[in-house]
């Protein structure tokens, strides 16, 4: 049991450095035996760890060349499942991102309650809609728990949020999602230009590795014009 501990832990801390940046896409790991060293454990451990990154999709490993970053996406291989977007693009789909607005609200007007003396006192609002096939599908609004500056609010159009949220020191450890029927009202309505008014409405909750929440988000899919899916690897 320890041996499996370790290795993951040292899984965990390699994966922590991928996304982090500190191994960028393209550059090579410590080679083993350097593997061994930083973190005082057997070749077997190190090799262990390595699996678990390859298996994750982060790395690749070939023989006589050593071990290859090839993603830095948090959530590469989250339960072999293909992520909504990428099964969108594959059916010939396309999916555009706009940002309606990005504000800061007070603590009595979110909708979840932030930990926020661990983190900066603010609470910034971004409001997406997203554009299938150039009609509106998904109306968004993040929640984060610190102020967002000029330099992330212009990323924000280019990137992902979770490439922001590391420039604040905080990375996403794990996430809960919620998916639950949802009757639209006149305001949704309005902003995803459709008289339909059931949807789908996902509510994900990201947290730290220490369980603080970093990230809220709310979600509608207007499903009437594309159902949501999911395709798992087996």
């Amino acid at each position: 049991m320890e041996r499996i501990i370790l290795y993951q832990q040292v899984a965990d801390d390699l994966k922590r450095k991928i996304l982090s940046g500190e191994y960028d896409v393209g550059d090579f790991l410590p080679t083993e035996t350097e593997l061994e060293k930083i973190y005082d454990v057997s070749k077997i451990t190190v090799r262990n760890a390595i699996k678990v990154l390859v298996s994750e999709g982060y790395v690749e490993k070939q023989s006589g060349k050593g071990t290859t970053v090839i993603s830095n996406r948090l959530f590469n291989r989250l339960s072999k499942a293909q992520s909504f977007s990428s099964i969108l693009e594959h059916e010939g789909s396309q999916l555009e991102k706009k940002i309606m607005s990005i504000d800061e609200v007070l603590p009595k007007d979110s909708p979840v309650q932030f930990d926020l003396n661990k983190l900066t006192g603010h609470i910034s609002r971004i409001s997406k809609i997203y554009d299938l096939n150039d009609k509106p599908y998904i109306l968004l609004h993040h929640y984060l728990p610190f102020k967002l500056t000029e330099k992330m609010k212009y990323e924000l159009e280019k990137v992902s949020l979770y490439q922001v949220i590391k420039e604040v020191g905080e990375m996403v450890n794990n996430f809960d999602d919620e998916f639950f029927a949802y009757k639209l009202n006149a305001e949704e309505q309005k902003q995803l230009q459709t008289t339909e008014d059931i949807g789908i409405r996902r509510i994900r909750k990201s947290y730290n590795h220490l369980g603080k929440m970093i990230e809220y988000s709310e979600a509608i899919y207007l499903t009437s014009l594309n159902p949501y899916k999911i395709k798992y690897e087996i």
